[in-house]
């Protein structure tokens, strides 16, 4: 990796692991590197110089990753349903209730996050209680903005998005489905 005085690379000791890259990798988004970098913001060094992070070394290399392609590659953590077959045979074993969404794919292969929607964070809250699926579906449209649809299954019983009040954040009206879904 090749470096010059505006650019130079930064080492990283994450847990016990080394990384490095270039500077302008870590301050491209606003993020804690940014001010850690740009600020006069006091940081720990281990004995060889590397800033250190006390984070788990194996998660920050996915960071690392989405800082430098600025993706994120949810095929480890998040199940995908590729086919209308596969969504049969999930939901025809069913245990814990599960939530498939349908998410549009563009014709350049990319999708979009709903606006305001938290997916990690609304993952990590609602795994507990559901089984989350991924099922892409092609738009055949360039369009980057499509709003995702939902449907939530238990045994003998499922449901998908209804309309929403055009006021109302996707996140909200998705939780509150989940919320009702699971009351019943």
């Amino acid at each position: 990796m090749a470096s010059n005085d505006k650019d130079p690379i930064v080492k990283l000791n994450v847990g016990g692991v080394t990384f490095q890259t270039l500077k302008s990798t870590l301050t491209k988004h606003k993020s804690m590197f940014k001010v850690m970098l740009e600020t006069e913001m006091p940081v720990t060094k281990d004995e060889s110089g590397c800033i250190f992070i006390d984070r788990d070394p194996k998660k920050f290399e996915k960071v690392l990753e989405f800082l430098r392609t600025g993706r994120i590659d949810f095929s480890e953590s998040v199940k995908i349903i590729e086919n209308d077959s596969e969504l049969l045979k999930i939901i025809k074993k069913i245990g814990k209730p599960i939530l498939v969404f349908h998410v549009p794919v563009t014709n350049f292969g990319s999708i979009q996050f709903p606006v305001g929607f938290d997916f990690p964070i609304f993952k990590k809250f609602y795994a507990p209680r559901l089984n989350i699926y991924l099922k892409p579906y092609s738009t055949q449209s360039s369009v980057r903005h499509q709003e995702w649809q939902w449907t939530l299954y238990k045994k003998d019983y499922s449901e998908g998005n209804g309309p929403r009040d055009p006021r109302q954040m996707f996140g909200k009206h998705l939780e509150a489905s989940i919320d009702g879904f699971l009351m019943d």
